[in-house]
């Protein structure tokens, strides 16, 4: 049960942590107007995988889940259970999550369908409504139709210069449709099948379990997730940057007068590997900007040509598409400003230019067709330069604007006094 909420700040903090995040969880962007779906689709792809114990984010296997001891019960009844069991957790599903910075709050709703416990329990003067019961040995307890409504504040803390999310005031509510018990020995003060008696008041006997059901599932996610928080620091989810490495695009048109390129699922994961061999900022003249390398570039996409042309030839086709660019030199220009906002300077961008230069590009489209026949792609390679030169105006719009907005976020959100020395 541990892990389950950590997937959802998990899922969304990315490349904010100093560790790296395991390869099945797909970051979500704090920019994404749907968020919080998006954050309910990635955990629940990423439970079945993570249950099974996941050491890069400190969490233990949860299924099967074992617990050596354990005591649940309330005033009425108290009931002791050694050697706990349980697989069911690889089956929670969220139907919604809320990971809200603005208010300060976050939670899910989570449903299991089954949740069997197997252990051995011991029962000492306990009662279940009118009857007092007691007794020891094998134990199973079948919840169905079981909902996890858990909610809490969020804050961050400052602690050796770096940000850590913090958990206040979390509150869970247990919800169960059916619940079935059987109890090996279970005696009862009027005599008769115990357990008959139990199932006949299974509401009455959930009822006096609940509040410690509710505390023990609350304790165990906020402590986990504590835990991971108190020692991975938060940067990238406070400053409102994008997720960029995998860089996921869903929609791009690409391309000039002669040829229009539609990509859709756009993916990249080369930006990680992104050096800078210059970068200026100069206040006094307002000037800014950097240089920077990247030996190879190679973006996945499916792609869409309708009427575009090549040189002398036509071309059209739908299909996978391939783009790989080599050692790109990326030449960012921008002027600088600064504007007050409650009391703090912070950086703005009015204006940038940025050109990128390419040694050599390799393009290959699936199910191209030539106006002329023949090997489409075999001529695109051949004229690589002359696809390079119709897509270079789109490509330098597209980094500067994307540069240019990152950049003003992080400007917007982090005063000046903390960005540079004064």
């Amino acid at each position: 049960m541990k892990s389950l909420f950590v997937i959802i700040f998990c899922g969304v903090l990315s490349r904010s942590f100093t560790v790296d995040l395991p390869s099945y969880i797909t970051p979500c962007s704090l920019k994404d107007p749907a968020l919080s779906e998006c954050i309910k689709n990635e955990a629940n792809a990423a439970i079945p995988t993570v249950v099974k114990g996941e050491p890069l984010l400190r969490l233990p296997v949860l299924s099967p889940l074992v617990i050596p001891e354990l005591a649940i019960g309330g005033a009425n009844l108290q009931i002791k259970l050694t050697d706990l069991r349980n697989d069911d957790l690889k089956d929670l599903r969220f139907s919604a999550t809320k990971l809200d910075f603005a208010n300060k709050r976050a939670g899910f709703v989570g449903f299991v369908d089954k949740f069997t416990v197997l252990a051995t329990y011991s029962i000492k003067d306990g009662k279940i409504g009118s009857r007092s019961v007691s007794g020891s040995g094998k134990f199973n307890m079948t919840l169905v139709g079981n909902t996890i409504d858990y909610k809490c504040d969020v804050d961050v803390v400052e602690k050796d210069g770096e940000q850590y999310l913090q958990i206040v005031d979390p509150t869970l509510v247990l919800t169960i449709e059916r619940a079935y018990y059987s109890f090996e020995n279970l005696r009862s003060s009027s005599g008769g099948d115990a357990n008959a008696y139990v199932e006949k008041n299974w509401r009455l006997l959930t009822d006096e379990l609940k509040s410690s059901l509710d505390k023990i599932f609350k304790n165990l996610l906020t402590e986990t997730l504590g835990g991971v928080t108190a020692y991975v620091p938060m940067r990238e989810p406070l400053l409102g940057l994008p997720v960029l490495s995998p860089l996921v695009i869903p929609k791009l048109d690409i391309g000039g007068a002669n040829l229009q390129i539609k990509l859709t699922d756009l993916r990249n994961d080369d930006l990680k590997k992104l050096r800078f061999s210059k970068a200026l900022f100069d206040f006094a003249n307002t000037k800014g900007g950097f240089v920077g390398f990247i030996d190879k570039v190679t973006v996945l996409a499916t792609y869409s040509i309708k009427n575009g042309r090549i040189g002398s030839r036509s071309v059209s086709g739908s299909g996978k598409f391939n783009m790989t660019l080599i050692k790109n030199t990326m030449d960012y220009k921008c002027d600088v400003a600064v504007t007050e906002k409650d009391g703090e300077q912070h950086l703005y961008i009015p204006k940038s230019t940025l050109d990128l230069t390419v040694e050599r590009a390799y393009y290959y489209f699936e199910n191209l067709r030539l106006s002329s026949g023949g090997n489409a792609n075999a001529y695109v390679d051949k004229n690589w330069s002359l696809v390079r030169a119709e897509l270079k105006p789109s490509l330098d719009k597209f980094f500067k604007n994307f540069l240019t907005t990152t950049l003003t976020n992080l400007g917007a959100t982090i005063p000046m006094r903390k960005l540079f020395k004064v």
